[in-house]
């Protein structure tokens, strides 16, 4: 592996059963984990805790680092870790029920399957709607990601977040089901088009007369 070495997290990471989950659940797609362009995320819930779980090829990892920060700004393993928590805190974002969440504890496992897991900063309770984005590999062309939310207030689902969707999903629960929503557009936006069409359509009427 180049670059930054394996190092390991034994006893610090989810289940058996979790892992399983995510295998299962994204099918073939998961099969191809090593490659740098698939990526796998997934929302779950253990012992009353919620968790996320990120995981990619190592080079995957490596390029989207090395692409922000440069080759030059690790030298360790240690050091490689701590800007891959950095880029995490700054391009995935999950939003339950209005709240954005708050990681409290990430903690990074590599190797060729690299692996990283981040503690939600609240206790688990119902979850009516849901936002994630997932921009961690947002800059690896042709990048997707398989979203996998797991827990006891609807029933398991999965998605794909890739660059048409700009790698967000939003979610809402409805008699035990997750439906797919869009993102609400502001109001603001929509008097700023209007504004924009006025504006054309008075100077095409006004050039066409003086014409």
């Amino acid at each position: 592996m180049a670059g930054v070495g394996t190092r390991s997290n034994r006893g610090r990471w989810p289940k058996v059963w979790a892992i399983g989950l995510l295998g299962g659940l994204l099918g073939p797609v998961w099969l191809s984990a090593h490659s740098p362009d698939v990526s796998g995320l997934i929302f779950y819930e253990e012992q009353g805790q919620r968790y996320v779980l990120l995981k990619s090829a190592l080079t995957a990892f490596e390029g989207e680092i090395n692409y922000r920060f440069g080759k030059e700004a690790y030298s360790t393993p240690q050091e490689f870790t701590d800007l891959v928590v950095q880029h995490f805190k700054d391009q995935c974002i999950l939003v339950l029920n209005g709240d954005t969440v708050h990681w409290s504890e990430v903690g990074v496992h590599l190797g060729h399957e690299t692996s990283l897991r981040a503690t939600l900063d609240r206790p688990a309770g119902p979850i009516r709607s849901l936002f994630v984005r997932q921009g961690f590999f947002a800059n690896t062309p042709g990048n997707q990601c398989a979203f996998v939310l797991q827990g006891p207030d609807a029933t398991s689902g999965q998605w794909l977040l890739n660059e048409y969707n700009e790698h967000e999903l939003h979610l809402k629960a409805d008699s035990g089901q997750w439906v797919q929503t869009t993102r609400e557009i502001p109001f603001g936006f929509w008097v700023a088009v209007v504004l924009i069409l006025s504006i054309a359509l008075w100077m095409g009427v006004r050039t066409f007369r003086m014409g």
